[in-house]
């Protein structure tokens, strides 16, 4: 039996593993808050040269992924020549299929015994050299840790607190995504 199977069908591994995945997650934000400068505002329609987006969605949720679906039609049709590709997770993309989507990148519940595939999914974005990146989900720390990490010219997404996350944050709702409003 490998160790995913152990973890998955042991109720005690599996909530040690959900603790060791949110004190990774907790201890990679304060290194990115700590080195990373907060970007720069700006708004939707001062953008310039948009030809690459991220959508970024990494929650094994199917619901979740569900609801995000708008926003990829929202930026398709305010940048229509732009490639646009969408970071879901391996339970999740089968709805994005049909979506209009350039790329598909995935991202594996594995992940957290592999994190090498993290990096390796990291220097791959990174490699694309996106110009836009957007976190749809407002709470997602992973979302917001990718977003933060591939180097995008420009990032969008639902700021926490006080401090500046994103290039253009937006407000998210209770059964929205996040949508700014001059979409």
């Amino acid at each position: 039996m490998d160790l995913l199977t152990l973890i998955i069908t042991n109720y005690y591994l599996k909530i040690m593993a959900r603790f060791v995945e949110k004190r990774m997650k907790r201890f990679l934000l304060g290194g990115i808050r700590y080195i990373v400068k907060a970007p720069a505002p700006e708004t939707i329609n001062n953008l310039v040269g948009i030809e690459k987006i991220l959508i970024i969605r990494p929650n094994f949720r199917l619901g979740n992924a569900l609801i995000s679906t708008p926003v990829i039609d929202a930026f398709r049709e305010r940048f229509p020549s732009a490639r646009i590709d969408y970071l879901a997770t391996d339970k999740t993309w089968p709805l994005l299929q049909q979506r209009p989507v350039d790329h598909l990148h995935l991202l594996s519940r594995t992940a957290i015994l592999r994190p090498w595939q993290c990096v390796t999914l990291l220097r791959r974005l990174r490699a694309q050299r996106y110009d836009l990146a957007v976190q749809v989900s407002g709470g997602s720390t992973s979302g917001f840790i990718v977003t933060r990490l591939i180097g995008a010219r420009y990032s969008m997404g639902s700021g926490k607190g006080h401090q500046r996350w994103y290039n253009i944050e937006a407000e998210v709702s209770h059964h929205m995504p996040m949508m700014p409003s001059s979409i």
